[in-house]
């Protein structure tokens, strides 16, 4: 199901797969020797130099319509060590990605509410304050020292996924 396209070492197409043939919109035969960078510039900005690797996600539109692959790029070797071209696989992660997306607005939104219900329970607190004595105002305290430990908590758990989300965003290598 995954993609393939072999490029030689000045980035002609020199074979590809059924599945990378339907991305091209063009049978595989007609395909042979264009360069990949006049056929699918996002892909080709994706192959680095003679004989290194790279694994990252590239977002390729066709007819109007976005899909995100999960790229591979291994370079080919002919006899003696001299690079030939590279093998590059495309996997589709439209599907995961929208999920990951999906998990992240939840994300958002829930710790959105939490924020704002805990706002609404510190302000009844302290409103409780103004007419509490006593041992009474001991558990008020202990309600606002939980809220703010909740919206901390919330913040930080902010914090994280940002970082995470930065840390998806670059290459894998």
């Amino acid at each position: 199901a995954d993609a393939v396209v072999a490029v030689d070492e000045r980035d002609r197409i020199v074979d590809v797969n059924d599945a990378a043939a339907d991305l091209f919109d063009v049978s595989p035969v007609a395909l042979l020797g264009r360069l990949l960078g006049n056929e699918l510039p996002a892909l080709a900005a994706t192959i680095p130099g003679p004989g290194e690797r790279a694994h990252t996600e590239t977002r390729l539109e066709r007819n109007g319509a976005v899909r995100y692959y999960d790229v591979r790029v291994t370079p080919l070797y002919r006899a003696y060590g001299a690079v030939s071209g590279h093998l590059v696989s495309l996997r589709d992660v439209t599907e995961r990605r929208q999920r990951e997306q999906r998990i992240t607005v939840l994300n958002r939104l829930l710790r959105h509410d939490i924020r704002n219900e805990m706002n609404v329970v510190r302000g009844n607190a302290d409103l409780l304050a103004d007419h509490t004595n006593g041992g009474g105002r001991e558990r008020i305290d202990r309600i606002l020292t939980t809220v703010d430990t909740v919206v901390e908590r919330s913040n930080k758990i902010g914090a994280v996924s940002e970082a995470l989300d930065a840390e998806d965003a670059r290459p894998l290598y």
